[in-house]
């Protein structure tokens, strides 16, 4: 997307909205209606026998893959850490401090 996009209202037309759905008929069963306005629902939910959706989902799924990661990893001779942050989204406002409080060059 280039910059001057991104500050641009698309048209409706030009939205798609993930509901899980594989198919026209598995929409047409969740009773969901083109075009009929939408919000999210915050809470764990699931859509389908194998999706499931909810607030900060990818967030806390990648969390739990990188904690079964970290403790996957045999004692080795560096320091490693794991860190989870917030608000990356909004200008890595929870990240940009990484760095500075953990100071990894000195260790």
């Amino acid at each position: 997307m280039k910059p001057d996009e991104a500050k641009q209202c698309p048209e409706v037309r030009d939205v798609y909205v993930d509901v899980g759905a594989a198919s026209a008929q598995e929409v047409e069963r969740m009773r969901i209606i083109v075009g009929r306005p939408v919000a999210f629902e915050r809470g764990l939910k699931r859509l389908n026998e194998d999706t499931v959706v909810g607030k900060a989902f990818d967030d806390r799924a990648g969390l739990a893959a990188v904690i079964g990661a970290f403790k996957a990893v045999e004692d080795q001779a560096v320091d490693v850490y794991l860190v989870a942050t917030v608000q990356e989204e909004v200008g890595l406002r929870g990240p940009r401090w990484l760095p500075i409080r953990s100071r990894p060059a000195q260790r």
